[in-house]
């Protein structure tokens, strides 16, 4: 029972690490993108984008190539 209950917790974690992972690959691959098509951006942009969760990163990654402002991306 208690293995048991262990084993939840260690595969929870393990879990939410691998989606932390993918959303922080993902939003360095936003950055990147965003700085090459505008240039360097503020430190508050750049902490804006930070902020947001893996599908709104998608979302703004899907944006990137006609965006004409930042501003269309978020």
């Amino acid at each position: 029972m208690l293995a048991e209950t262990l084993g939840n917790i260690l595969d929870e974690r393990h879990e939410k690490g691998r989606e932390e992972g993918l959303r922080l690959g993902a939003l360095s691959s936003l950055l990147k993108l965003v700085e090459m098509k505008f240039g360097a951006i503020s430190d508050d942009d750049k902490e804006r984008l930070s902020q947001l969760d893996r599908e709104q990163i998608t979302h703004a990654l899907s944006r990137i190539l006609t965006a004409t402002t930042l501003e269309e991306i978020l």
